[in-house]
């Protein structure tokens, strides 16, 4: 089926709301206005190794009596037509429409048509992914404002207000102001409680915080729970003190006073001044205010449609995603009423600190805090990209389980959460075809088969591979945020090559990681692989009109693209690259791709019980003895004190394997011999090389896939 000419289509779709989702938006087609000329799209990396940018999309519109001028009041799109509509490219391929680039329009720049027969503009587009709009900004919001603030609290005080603060912010379903009295300071950075942003610390004895709560609301529920929750932290409670008032609306308690000391936590319900009911429990194991930040959490319940109510505490140490109850203080009477406000105390001692009060009157306990306060610390790389992509509401293709534990979420915006993600798990942050922000994990890498397999004669001609070190590194230290730090070395590599030394800051959950985080960037530091930077394809060659398929149904970024059959003097044994990034042109008559690739051999990895990958070579071994280039069997030494190859007498259903030596793949049939020197019976230039090779040569396991 002939490629030319080519049938695409430009669509914008004006007026839509560029947060929503892209499958939301709705398109009109504008290709009758598209310049000959060509559409060029960008995405991925611009060269190995480097931050992946926004994906990009140029084209020309031509704009008779100024129709696609920006902010033209007498065109038929205005005022949708401006910066910030979003665009697509699609093109037609056995009768399927298959989109090339989605994003949003974020430069117009008119001037005089090119060919300047008509006095009429034309307008140069270019358009972005999503990248773009999130590296201008957003707004910086600690795991626990970004989680409280999305659920149900009627008052919810943050405090992690500025230093000058004296009315701390609140959110409420009622307008209200905080008020803080006595000496607070505000805008302290805490770093035992990760989940906020700062806090407030009562500087003496006498000085406090009072948030009123908001009004009443309606709970239609069998259970009523009227709930108040703060993070405290206090340097002595050497005895039995006041940390924080609630009042309440009645009738059956009208105040609870919660007082702590060094061994216990309690709660008593008053109304009118009389006690009506109290709880009180120890500090579990492993919660002590006094060495850091605890949740609490103080309730009364009416539990189910009972003639009474109770009144209980819940505690957990940061860090632990616990919560331990104590035991419900009993109060007769069965009507539950909300708070209305709360004063947190310092509970006798200069320097009780608070964040994150929160009250609530709903059918159940408010949304777990636990976690958020520890910053999500040893959360999954994809689950943290999946939530914080939610919490702003920017469309993200399901990433899944990348397999990476983090440490605490940090104080960024959402791309720098992100990057963070992607530098820690190693994986690739782009943009998908639909204009969805993306995420490749490090795993989804791992052992690909071939997504886009290629033969020499379907490339463009400009191959050139490069044998540089622009990505060697034999000698790194990885370190973890406020935590420890491991060294890896390559050192045969080093005496080969030189050091080659780098270090890095990595946001892993554990210092365990940071041995595996350095080991993992030697492998990728070392490989002797040659670099095809570029790979050009021209989609409107016969021979290459049939890799379209495959280049169609997969988005390449981080795909795997192997190419057979090349010339000698251009590879060894075929190509066999990962896609970081392409440019793609279209136009009625051209289709051209220039693949920006980075070697895949480090990217195939070991795998238990796989018949291929899951098979262990020994520490070293070499021949013994030289062999010639025809020579059928081979002589290796394993080296003293390491483990010998299996023998096919052993272990008949493990043969035959591939091994390499000196650049030559062979196919081993047999091994015969229990000493650490074996024969080899052995299939000669399965890689097309055949070669003599001097006894000391190294042997190895290697590698070998079918090639279309």
């Amino acid at each position: 089926m002939a490629v030319f000419p080519l049938l695409f289509r430009v669509q914008i779709a004006p007026g839509t709301d560029v947060a929503a989702d892209p499958d939301e938006w709705v398109w009109q087609d504008i290709t009758q206005w598209v310049r000959a000329g060509g559409i060029r799209i960008t995405r991925g990396r611009t060269d190995e190794g480097a931050t992946t940018g926004p994906s990009s999309c140029t084209l020309t519109l031509k704009s008779p009596d100024g129709r696609w001028l920006p902010l033209n009041p007498l065109a038929p799109e205005y005022p949708g037509w401006r910066r910030g509509c979003p665009l697509r490219v699609q093109v037609s391929r056995a009768g399927t429409w298959w989109t090339r680039f989605t994003g949003i329009v974020g430069e117009l720049e008119p001037g005089l048509a090119s060919d300047r027969a008509h006095d009429t503009y034309e307008v140069d587009v270019l358009a972005f992914g999503v990248l773009q709009r999130l590296g201008r900004g957003s707004t910086v919001r600690s795991p626990l404002l970004r989680l409280m603030t999305g659920t149900r609290w009627e008052t919810y005080a943050p405090l992690e207000d500025g230093p000058a603060t004296t009315s701390p912010t609140v959110y409420a379903t009622k307008q209200t102001a905080g008020r803080a009295t006595g000496g607070v300071t505000f805008g302290t950075r805490d770093e035992g409680l990760p989940g906020s942003s700062s806090v407030a610390r009562l500087e003496s004895t006498s000085a406090r915080i009072t948030v009123p709560a908001s009004g009443a609301v309606i709970v239609v529920s069998d259970t009523i729970v009227a709930t108040a929750q703060v993070y405290m932290t206090s340097p002595a409670l050497d005895v039995e003190a006041d940390l924080a008032t609630l009042t309440l609306s009645g009738p059956v308690v009208d105040r609870i006073v919660v007082r702590a000391s060094k061994t216990l936590i309690r709660a008593t319900a008053y109304l009118e001044e009389t006690q009506v009911g109290t709880t009180s429990m120890s500090w579990p194991l492993g919660v002590d205010p006094a060495a850091g930040w605890v949740g609490v959490q103080v309730s009364l319940t009416r539990p189910g449609l009972v003639p009474s109510t109770e009144v209980s505490v819940r505690v957990h140490a940061v860090g632990s995603l616990v919560w331990t109850s104590s035991s419900a203080g009993s109060i007769t009477g069965s009507s539950v009423g909300y708070i209305t406000g709360v004063t947190l105390l310092a509970a006798g001692a200069q320097g009780t600190s608070y964040a994150h009060l929160g009250t609530r009157l709903g059918g159940d306990l408010p949304a777990d805090t636990a976690w958020a306060a520890a910053a999500y610390a040893g959360e999954d790389a994809g689950a943290r990209l999946e939530r914080v992509a939610a919490d702003e509401s920017v469309p993200l293709v399901p990433v899944g389980v990348a397999g990476t534990a983090m440490g605490p979420q940090p104080l960024a915006s959402l791309l720098d959460i992100a990057r963070d993600v992607e530098a820690t798990d190693g994986g690739i942050l782009y943009e998908s075809l639909d204009g969805r922000l993306a995420y490749l994990p490090r795993v989804g890498r791992y052992n690909r088969a071939a997504d886009l397999p290629l033969t020499y004669g379907q490339l463009a001609p400009g191959l050139a591979p490069t044998d540089d070190d622009l990505d060697t590194s034999n000698d790194w230290t990885v370190s973890r945020p406020g935590g420890g730090s491991e060294r890896v070395v390559d050192e045969e590599h080093v005496a080969e090559y030189g050091r080659y030394e780098q270090s890095a800051t990595v946001n892993v959950a554990s210092d365990d990681d940071t041995r595996n985080q350095a080991g993992w960037r030697v492998h990728l530091g070392t490989v002797t692989d040659l670099r095809y930077p570029q790979i050009a394809l021209n989609f409107g060659r016969d021979a290459t009109a049939s890799a379209l398929p495959a280049w169609l149904a997969a988005d390449c970024i981080g795909a795997r693209t192997t190419v057979s059959r090349v010339a000698a003097g251009l590879a060894v044994g075929g190509i066999d690259q990962h896609i970081e990034g392409y440019t793609e042109t279209l136009d009625r008559y051209k289709w051209d791709v220039q693949l920006v690739c980075a070697p895949a051999r480090p990217w195939r990895v070991w795998v238990i019980g796989d018949q291929v990958l899951g098979r262990l070579d020994t520490a070293g071994s070499g021949l013994a003895v030289a062999a010639g280039e025809a020579d059928p069997s081979l002589v290796v030494a394993t080296d003293p004190g390491l483990r010998r190859w299996i023998t096919s007498a052993e272990r008949p259903g493990d043969f035959p394997f591939y091994a390499g030596l000196g650049g030559e793949v062979v196919q081993v049939t047999a091994i015969s011999g229990t000493s650490g020197t074996q024969t080899w019976s052995v299939v000669r230039a399965v890689n097309g090389i055949s070669k003599p090779h001097p006894a000391g040569t190294r042997v190895a396991l290697a590698y070998v896939e079918a090639q279309p």
